[in-house]
């Protein structure tokens, strides 16, 4: 076994109990994204390395977190970028770049309102990019990318939990609220579906619902740290968006595969948000994410897709909705 396979086997063990959360606590959640945040900057080094590979699905991941710990420790010729700024060696905090959000920051009721029931959108995330990992046959750098999304989401978790002074892990891993959209994600039979439905539906819903969230920022005068943090995540949530239909460029092999594997995901996510003809703002962002998702089927150009939803969030980023 090459080097780059074992570093994507190491991967899927730290990524595995996300992908079944049913089965496990996850309160080593934190520790277990740094590990695999650095182990996908050496993956992501160690790839340019090699021909372009492939994962395969994994029934199984044995190996525990100490064990991840131990083989990241083996590369002490690979010197981690990401080890300032993710790593504080009394308390894994990646915060840096979130304004250093201390707990409950913020206090204001409005903020604590909007805020509280993205926790467990960022929760669901980690689990639906971990079950794509374990789940399916993926290229190299497509599993970089989902690595780099759950990154993304393990700050969006902490700094949002922080700022209000929530548990992170109240109501669990998986909300109730956010059962339904798991079990549709559970629902997928290939990886194309999956991203389809993950990244180009939920994430281009949510990349609208984050920019507009700045917008609300603004005209509500919430706190500094408050704004700097919401201009963060849309940001990323932006980026997650415009990756899926990049990703779902690289996945599907033909126009038929696009388009099935379209209207599957459009099944699913119709079967629990019915569209909401009596809330302005979410039929709005329902009807933009299906609109570009249904020309990317049509065409296959990903480019144009990326050039919607950027136009989308900076429409939605100044309160236009119509």
């Amino acid at each position: 076994m090459n080097r780059l396979h074992e570093i994507v086997e190491v991967i899927q063990s730290l990524v595995y109990p996300f992908s079944e959360p049913e089965k496990h606590e996850l309160l080593d959640w934190h520790e277990r994204i740094s590990i695999l945040t650095s182990l996908n900057e050496l993956l992501n080094h160690t790839a340019s390395e090699y021909a372009l590979g492939v994962t395969e699905p994994v029934q199984d991941a044995q190996m525990t977190l100490e064990a991840a710990k131990v083989f990241l420790s083996n590369f002490k010729d690979f010197e981690l970028r990401t080890k300032a700024i993710l790593f504080d060696v009394c308390d894994y905090q990646p915060l840096i770049d979130y304004a250093k959000v201390d707990n409950a920051t913020i206090k204001d009721e409005q903020v604590f309102k909007i805020f509280s029931g993205v926790v467990s959108v960022e929760k669901l995330a980690i689990s639906t990019c971990s079950l794509a990992i374990t789940r399916y046959k993926l290229p190299i750098h497509t599993l970089i990318e989902l690595v780099n999304i759950i990154r993304d989401e393990c700050l969006h978790l902490l700094s949002l939990s922080r700022l209000i002074g929530v548990n992170p892990m109240e109501g669990g891993w998986i909300t109730a609220k956010r059962q339904p959209a798991w079990e549709q994600m559970l629902k997928c039979q290939s990886a194309l579906e999956h991203v389809i439905l993950e990244h180009c539906l939920f994430e281009g819903e949510g990349s609208f619902s984050a920019s507009y969230t700045i917008y609300l920022a603004e005209k509500m005068n919430f706190p500094a740290s408050a704004v700097s943090v919401v201009k963060r995540i849309a940001s990323e949530e932006n980026r997650h968006a415009t990756l899926g239909f990049y990703l779902a460029s690289l996945l599907a092999h033909n126009d038929h595969q696009r388009h099935t594997a379209t209207v599957k995901a459009l099944e699913l996510i119709r079967e629990i948000e019915p569209i909401d003809n009596s809330n302005e703002i979410k039929l709005h962002k329902q009807t933009i994410a299906e609109q570009v998702l249904r020309e990317f089927a049509r065409t296959g150009n990903w480019i144009q897709a990326v050039r919607s939803i950027n136009d989308y969030a900076e429409q939605a980023e100044q309160g236009i909705i119509a």
